[in-house]
Parts: C-alpha cells; sequence; structure tokens
C-alpha cells in the first residue's frame, strides 16, 4: 500500500512540475504594411523575398521583403486563394466552388543599365536574354 502511495505522490509531483514548464507565446507586430485594397489571401514566396497578396479586387499585389509594392498583377481573378509553387515561379488561384485553377508563371526581368555603352539601332529596342542551362 506504501508503494501505491509513493508512486501517487511521484506522478503527481511530476504532472505539476511538468505543468509549469510550459511556454507563453510572445509576440508583438512587426510593421503594418498599407495596401491599396482589402486582402483575401496572402502567401509568401519560397526563398522569403516576396509576399503576395491576393485583393477583394482580384488583383495581384507582389510586395518585396520590404513590404513595398514591387508589382501589380492586373485581374480581376475569381479566386479567394492563393498558393506558391516549391520553386517560386508559379502562382496558383483557386476559389471555393469553382471549377476552375489558374496557373500564373512567375518570371524575373531586370532592368539593365546601358548608358554610356556602345550600341546600335534604337535604344529603347527590347533585348531578351536567354540562358540555356541544358548545354552540352
Amino acid at each position: 500500500m506504501n508503494r501505491i502511495k509513493i508512486m501517487i505522490i511521484t506522478t503527481t509531483c511530476l504532472l505539476m512540475l511538468t505543468g509549469q514548464a510550459l511556454a507563453a507565446l510572445e509576440w508583438i507586430v512587426e510593421k503594418s504594411i498599407p495596401l491599396t485594397a482589402g486582402a483575401r489571401d496572402v502567401v509568401e514566396a519560397p526563398d522569403g523575398k516576396r509576399l503576395y497578396v491576393l485583393t477583394e479586387q482580384g488583383t495581384v499585389l507582389v510586395l518585396d521583403h520590404k513590404g513595398q509594392i514591387e508589382a501589380t498583377i492586373p485581374g480581376p481573378f475569381t479566386a479567394d486563394r492563393l498558393s506558391v509553387g516549391k520553386d517560386g515561379k508559379k502562382l496558383y488561384l483557386s476559389g471555393k466552388g469553382q471549377k476552375t485553377l489558374q496557373v500564373l508563371s512567375l518570371a524575373e526581368r531586370y532592368q539593365i543599365d546601358v548608358a554610356g555603352s556602345p550600341f546600335k539601332g534604337d535604344t529603347a529596342a527590347a533585348v531578351a536574354v536567354v540562358v540555356f542551362s541544358d548545354f552540352q
């Protein structure tokens, strides 16, 4: 009988001690980012460099890591949810009750300053740079 009492007391003490070890969640608001419209859904790019915001107006705002609007993808998209691909090159828009999934391909576009460089032709002509990754 003494062993049972000791086991009960020991178990009770252990349960009480573990109850005191619970951590509390602390949080602070890091920043408030003003948007041009209300947000329906938000998703972060896998690399953390961009944030995609689906607005109530059906456009997608692309924010940089500082929270500045980098681009606006015009809609109107009828979706209410966003998802981004693992490589960050696809954006998926879907909606509850909708029978379509919209897939957007995302690509980087860089401005290259050519001021002072020798050139032939129109300075405003479009230039495309293609990278071949399967060269043998």
